[in-house]
């Protein structure tokens, strides 16, 4: 669905039937918003355990915008999100971060819908390439890989698949925006923002989950 006050902002939700009960909707920004840094934005943020390891995820009022699984120092993840939107206010919690993981682990292993408890919103930051990658990846079941040239025409850019490769790499919403789920046509995994053996361990929980929805 489209936002009518502003033509530049994109909401759409996906059709996510096979990703459990959780629903993803998406807001790009538009580019005045990207160009002022994130100013008037405030951005909670915070630490949490999660089934496949510790999570900094960040979120405003309009979505989640930061999903990283933990690869350096807390202060260091800390000072990567703030370098990204670098002129927003920020407010650690925690707590809410630990119940917002909590609340996409969960849903993400039940098979029945749970309404509107079962979304998700997120904020997207990028160019309009970018987002078109991330949208095709949204779109892709939980439980199912495609490889890089796939990942292209779905996305509506048949020749550009290394390119779509850097549009994955600049993803800053792990996970939600399953990037992991792209792999090498030969079948190997290929690299990862969060490491190659997180990619692995991502690919085998989804579809450990897949295989026992469909057979409980």
């Amino acid at each position: 669905m489209s936002n009518t006050n502003d033509s530049k902002v994109v909401f759409r939700q996906a059709d996510l039937d096979q990703t459990g009960s959780l629903i993803i909707t998406y807001e790009a920004m538009n580019p005045v918003e990207i160009k002022r840094g994130g100013q008037g934005l405030v951005i909670q943020y915070g630490f949490g355990q999660t089934p496949l390891g510790e999570v900094l995820v960040g979120w405003t009022s309009r979505g989640v915008c930061h999903f990283a699984f933990l690869s350096f120092h807390h202060d260091q993840m800390v000072a990567e999100l703030k370098a990204y939107w670098p002129h927003a206010i920020y407010i650690q919690d925690d707590q809410a971060a630990m119940q917002m993981l909590n609340t996409i682990f969960t849903l993400m292993r039940l098979s029945e819908p749970q309404g509107e408890q079962g979304k998700i919103h997120l904020l997207l930051k990028g160019t309009h390439f970018q987002i078109n990658v991330w949208k095709a990846l949204i779109d892709i079941d939980l439980g199912q890989v495609v490889s890089y040239k796939q990942l292209a025409l779905q996305a509506g850019y048949p020749r550009a698949a290394r390119a779509v490769g850097s549009a994955l790499a600049a993803n800053r919403i792990g996970f939600l925006i399953p990037c992991h789920r792209v792999i090498r046509e030969n079948g190997e995994t290929g690299h990862y923002r969060w490491g190659d053996a997180r990619k692995k361990a991502l690919l085998t929980w989804e579809a450990m989950q897949r295989l026992y929805d469909t057979s409980g």
